[in-house]
């Protein structure tokens, strides 16, 4: 599965069992809070509100990735923390441009 197409499943997967989870279980607010992160990141400005917005987004992820599956940050998930001081100092990265 290509990036895109594992980016489109989260998002329909959300839509197709959303309704079969309870609102309060705690992976699923997990897997919500994941898919802010992911759309934030994949913005195409960001505005200083956005960047802080990130970060409280990183930090309630890493932080309920170790408590709810009892395991250590893995280096891709301290990367992660370092993304908003990056898009401060460049911005967002440019759209990839397809060809067609």
């Amino acid at each position: 599965m290509s990036a895109r197409e594992m980016w489109t499943f989260i998002h329909y997967f959300s839509l197709m069992i959303g309704d079969l989870i309870p609102p309060d279980d705690e992976v699923w607010i997990f897997f919500i809070n994941f898919l802010k992160l992911i759309d934030l990141l994949l913005s195409y400005s960001f505005t200083e509100d956005k960047v802080l917005r990130l970060q409280q987004l990183i930090k309630i992820n890493n932080d309920n990735y170790v408590k709810l599956f009892n395991d250590t940050l893995k280096p891709k998930h301290h990367l992660l923390v370092h993304y908003p001081t990056v898009i401060r100092q460049s911005g967002p990265p440019p759209p990839k441009h397809t060809q067609h």
